[in-house]
């Protein structure tokens, strides 16, 4: 494989995105990247590429396109202007034969989705982007906290072990969430958007019960978007309406930083959509996780 440059990957990603409207790589893709445990293939793998005649002119050395692999998962793009002349399908070819079981399709693009169908994937997860206006969050109540509760936001290097035992617990059952170790999160800290004082920590006494992670950025068509980016409880707590308490604080900080707020949810869990659909949010689009055989 061809040994690869960051921002040459960020820089197409970005262009995708200008294009889509969606992100072609999650945050957990481009954590494993900066701790150089993914694997890249490229258009410079796939010989192909210089008989390509170009939708527009690019630069020679920017990238075309690009799939990076995390053990059997992977997440590809092509570059906008490079688009049917078969690149997708050759990535895709590529990414199988280096051991890819399964990847995520942002946005439930058509393009991705003909190619998946193309080689008989088959769904098998559904995440839900959830968006909610500005104006919305601004009718928000105060969160309701039981005794003896409350909400801090995050210390860096005091809290790192806290948030990873809170999160372990909560996302248990999630394959990509309850991962996340500190090497990872580490990572995500050094983020350009990462803000210790937007994730917020729901404490009893010492022990962090669960948490809001916020994440503030710059959208597609220049608005500014702010994210609910990881909301969870310990399973424990769960029932007491701590979830709510947490949404609401989280809205509140949003509220008058960002155009609109988004969350992603999977689309089988009636109790998470349930409690966001109740404050407001409503389906904007879907990511489609689709298997190989």
């Amino acid at each position: 494989m061809t040994e690869i440059n960051i921002q040459a990957l960020r820089e197409l990603a970005q262009a995708a995105y200008i294009a889509d409207g969606h992100q072609p790589f999650s945050d957990h893709t481009w954590a494993m990247l900066d701790a150089e445990q993914a694997v890249v293939i490229t258009d410079l793998d796939l010989a192909m590429t210089t008989s390509i005649q170009l939708n527009a002119p690019v630069a020679p050395q920017r990238l075309l396109a690009a799939a990076v692999l995390l053990d059997d998962q992977f997440e590809l793009v092509v570059r906008p202007e490079a688009r049917s002349h078969g690149l997708g399908r050759r990535l895709l070819r590529a990414a199988i034969a280096a051991g890819g079981r399964g990847f995520w399709s942002h946005g439930d693009l058509e393009t991705a989705r003909l190619l998946a169908e193309n080689i008989r994937a088959k769904r098998d997860r559904e995440l839900l982007q959830l968006t909610l206006s500005n104006e919305a969050t601004g009718t928000q109540s105060a969160p309701a906290l039981p005794a003896g509760l409350s909400i801090r936001p995050f210390e860096i290097d005091a809290d790192e072990q806290a948030w990873l035992d809170a999160n372990a617990s909560a996302f248990a059952d999630h394959p990509e969430q309850g991962a996340i170790d500190l090497a990872e999160l580490r990572s995500l800290e050094a983020e350009t958007w990462f803000d210790p004082e937007d994730v917020l920590l729901l404490c009893d006494g010492d022990t962090v019960v669960g948490f809001n992670w916020l994440k503030v950025t710059s959208a597609a068509d220049g608005a500014t978007e702010g994210e609910i980016y990881a909301i969870g409880v310990r399973p424990e707590q769960a029932g007491a309406g701590l979830g709510r308490a947490l949404m609401q604080a989280g809205l509140q900080r949003l509220h008058d930083r960002a155009d609109e707020v988004t969350l992603f949810v999977e689309a089988d869990n009636a109790a998470a959509r349930h409690l966001y659909e109740s404050l407001g949010f409503r389906e904007r689009s879907r990511d489609i996780h689709w298997r190989v055989g």
